[in-house]
């Protein structure tokens, strides 16, 4: 069986309300999502994880997306 490393972004905001760089930009609140969502959103993660049978998770700090002259980069 292969093991991947995959990276999810989870958040309640528009993905076209971030920047070049991957700073929310969009008019709502950015500390809107703590408390209650933001403990909907983990326990969301512990229900997949239990299903899937992850058995390594990292929850770090969002990548900040840095622009070339190509453009933004792609985080697919």
């Amino acid at each position: 069986m292969s093991e991947y490393a995959v990276c999810h972004k989870i958040t309640k905001y528009d993905p076209a309300d971030f920047g070049a760089n991957g700073g929310y930009t969009g008019a709502e609140d950015s500390v809107s999502d703590h408390g209650p969502v933001e403990s909907a959103y983990l326990e969301a993660v512990a229900a997949f994880v239990e299903e899937t049978g992850v058995r390594h998770l990292t929850v770090r700090e969002p990548i900040r997306r840095r622009a070339t002259s190509a453009g933004p980069s792609s985080t697919r």
